[in-house]
């Protein structure tokens, strides 16, 4: 029993990097990366699923950034990502690991928020409810 209960939290966190294989450009944190093959996990063991790394295909990190718990109810089979998308500018906002309810979150961009006021037209200071104008893509982890 505490084996299997062991290998339910190993499997719904991000200390194994997950491998994904990303079809478009896209932003983390304040950097900008290109399509290609990257994996995302732990930036360091000891952070736990709090500060997390992306690396390219080649082993070379290329951003860490803190993230933030997040909740669903139902669980998936595949890892995956979680892109909002605004015309051609893609942002990566969530990290979910295969089988978990509980995935990470990282904070909206200056980036993102620029380009979510410069779309809906509404000042950075008012307090006009914005509407979104972004469409949310996923991709699935293409390995492990």
């Amino acid at each position: 029993m505490i084996l299997a209960s062991v290998a339910t939290t190993q499997a719904q966190s991000l200390s194994d990097r997950v491998r994904f294989d990303i079809p478009f450009d896209f932003t983390f944190g304040d950097k900008q990366l290109s399509a290609g093959k990257y994996s995302v996990g732990r930036a360091m063991p000891s952070s736990g699923d709090t500060m997390l790394s992306i690396i390219d295909y080649n082993g070379h990190s290329k951003a860490i950034a803190l993230s933030n718990a997040a909740v669903r109810t139902r669980t998936r089979t595949n890892a995956s990502l979680v892109f909002h998308r605004y015309g051609e500018q893609y942002f990566l906002v969530q990290v979910w690991p295969a089988g978990a309810t509980v995935g990470r979150q990282f904070p909206e961009s200056k980036q993102e928020r620029a380009v979510h006021r410069q779309l809906t037209g509404v000042p950075a200071a008012s307090k006009v409810a914005q509407k979104e104008k972004f469409d949310t893509v996923i991709v699935a982890a293409t390995w492990q």
